[in-house]
């Protein structure tokens, strides 16, 4: 959780889609005393935005960049569960339309990767957000005890690990977890039905 030197929380879901939102028409701000993410009309732009220190214009991420992250998870975690997916997404990221049939592969496929997926969007995304609030005028800090300790995922970033060989190996058990979980779920919902 990112709070504003007012100890407002930014509103840190918006800030990822619209770091992420590649439609260069769409110009969003972080608004400075709310901590919301607004997304300007080309006429208030010019009013408001850049006038006063109250927004600040949100970077936009380079697809190749997202592209770049894509293939990373491609070839460092989905081989060590599932080599034919990997592969196949690897493939997709060389053609035409690589974001969009990227997340369609990962959206049809059964195994969960999906999950996996937008753990390593969110880990790349808030190191990217973090360039930028180090870049802004104004101090904002990282307040970590809203972290589920549950999680391996995030029991790694409460303790600021950020190699990547740790990183992975928290990807597999956080999976691992989640399959555990959803066996258990599934074996609770036949009984129910018996019952």
């Amino acid at each position: 959780m990112y709070i504003l030197p007012n100890k407002k929380q930014i509103n840190i879901n918006k800030l990822k889609d619209a770091f992420a939102d590649f439609n260069l028409e769409k110009k969003y701000y972080l608004d400075a005393e709310t901590g919301e993410i607004i997304l300007f009309k080309k006429s208030v732009q010019k009013t408001k935005a850049g006038i006063n220190k109250k927004y600040f214009a949100v970077p936009k991420l380079p697809k190749s960049l997202m592209i770049s992250w894509m293939q990373e998870f491609a070839k460092e975690m989905v081989p060590f569960d599932n080599l034919k997916l990997s592969k196949k997404l690897v493939a997709i990221l060389e053609k035409e339309k690589p974001v969009e049939n990227f997340m369609k592969l990962l959206n049809k496929d059964k195994s969960g990767w999906i999950h996996g997926w937008s753990q390593w969007e969110s880990d790349h995304l808030f190191e990217k957000i973090e360039e930028w609030f180090d870049d802004l005028p104004i101090d904002i800090e990282d307040d970590m005890s809203e972290l589920d300790d549950d999680c391996p995922l995030c029991r790694m970033m409460k303790e600021g690990v950020s190699d990547m060989e740790t990183l992975q190996k928290g990807f597999r058990k956080a999976k691992a977890k989640q399959m555990t979980d959803l066996l258990f779920k599934q074996a609770d919902d036949e009984n129910a039905i018996k019952d």
